[in-house]
């Protein structure tokens, strides 16, 4: 009797899975944090990080962008570098979250070119410290403009 009951579970799992998986790669595609059309296998851990990172991204981003030293130095309007090959780097390497993270990414002003550096603890997960090294070697950090609980999850 276990042995049956043990089949019958293992088939419908299979089977939520069979029919489960399909949708949830499609949201994933439309969210562009899968390839369309590549068969890739679902790593939770791998979304999940994405998804941490970006979110340090766009509250960094916010920070950045309107401060009066960066905007002084790079000018106006401060953009993305939309031809980078990735959004950000992550300095760490593996699909799971470090216990600090730092990420960075490139700014386009009128004036100047700047790359900012962004450290965010994962526990809970919180904005430590934005740099900014514009092209002269200049650093401004920014960590005063960050709050000290800027919960981005």
């Amino acid at each position: 009797m276990a042995f049956v009951a043990t089949i019958f579970c293992a088939g419908g799992l299979i089977g939520v899975a069979y029919l489960c998986l399909p949708r949830a790669q499609d949201a994933l595609e439309r969210a562009n944090l899968m390839p369309r059309g590549v068969a890739i296998p679902f790593n939770r851990s791998a979304w999940m990080t994405q998804r941490v990172l970006g979110d340090v991204y766009k509250s960094s981003l916010d920070v950045v962008v309107a401060d009066e030293q960066v905007i002084e130095r790079l000018g106006e309007p401060i953009e993305t570098d939309l031809a980078a090959p990735e959004l950000y780097r992550r300095a760490a390497r593996g699909t799971k979250l470090a216990r600090e993270e730092t990420i960075e990414y490139e700014l386009i002003g009128p004036k100047a070119r700047a790359t900012v550096s962004v450290t965010a603890a994962t526990s809970p997960m919180q904005i430590d410290e934005i740099k900014v090294t514009l092209e002269d070697g200049k650093v401004l950090e920014l960590k005063s403009a960050v709050p000290e609980y800027a919960d981005v999850q």
